[in-house]
């Protein structure tokens, strides 16, 4: 169980950087 919570976690984490880099990036353009 708790490997499948910090899988999660990680999947979780990696998807906000990801948007981070996107919103940082829009950011930029402007």
């Amino acid at each position: 169980m708790s490997a499948f919570v910090s899988m999660a976690a990680e999947a979780w984490s990696d998807s906000l950087g990801i948007l981070a880099d996107y919103s940082c990036e829009f950011a930029m353009a402007w």
